[in-house]
């Protein structure tokens, strides 16, 4: 299994005895009945993807400069309804402010949504797509970032498998936890596939082995 150098750099995994332990990269984690999905998850992405592609003719602020004067514009080889600012003259749609922007495959996009919560391969779901496996991750990446854009909380994005690395970091030894940096949202996970945040004090004690949720900014950064 390969070594999570991002999950290193973004959790500060120590030993207080100095040795570093190592985590290993894991793509699945059994959770139960996952494999039957979440309509919930489904529907409620589909609803917010269905308000980025609205073809309401009401513009959204700009994206580039910020200010809230553009006009629809006939879309130029794209599907998705586009704009253009009157004050910094340049085009972007409502994609443009999300993680989703330079969203490659727009019209297949929307397929992914019932596979998330579910543990499979990244090779199944690009079977099941017709795309391919790097595809399938970055979306389910992009994803994971756009539903902490969605909800803060954290809730949603909690629910999503498919793509997810999780890390083991071996027992043996006290551990605590180095400064991290700003927005990693990486947590603990139990064996039935529940998270809970990282402990405030950095201290993760004696327990283990630990099992750790990659977040999707450290995910992307690897």
């Amino acid at each position: 299994m390969r070594q999570h150098s991002a999950l290193r750099t973004c959790t500060g995994l120590a030993s207080t005895a100095g040795a570093q332990p190592r985590p290993t990269s894991l793509m699945h984690v059994s959770s139960g009945n996952r494999n039957r999905g979440d309509a919930e998850l489904a529907a409620y992405l589909e609803a917010a993807w269905q308000v980025l592609r609205s073809e309401a003719a009401i513009a959204p602020a700009c994206p580039h400069c910020g200010a809230d004067d553009a006009h629809a514009c006939a879309p130029s080889g794209d599907e998705l309804p586009q704009f253009r600012c009157r004050h910094c003259r340049r085009r972007f749609t409502r994609l443009s402010a999300t993680p989703l922007a330079r969203l490659r495959h727009v019209d297949r996009f929307a397929q992914i949504f019932p596979l998330l919560a579910r543990s499979m391969s990244l090779a199944e779901a690009a079977r099941q797509l017709e795309v391919k496996a790097e595809t399938v991750a970055h979306w389910s990446t992009q994803i994971r970032q756009w539903l902490l854009m969605l909800d803060p909380s954290g809730q949603w994005e909690r629910r999503v498998q498919l793509g997810v690395h999780y890390a083991v970091v071996p027992a043996g030894t006290p551990r605590r936890l180095e400064p991290r940096p700003a927005g990693c949202r990486c947590m603990l996970a139990g064996a039935g596939g529940e998270a809970r945040p990282l402990p405030q004090d950095g201290e993760l004690g004696l327990e283990g082995p630990l099992l750790l949720r990659v977040c999707p900014q450290c995910d992307s950064a690897r």
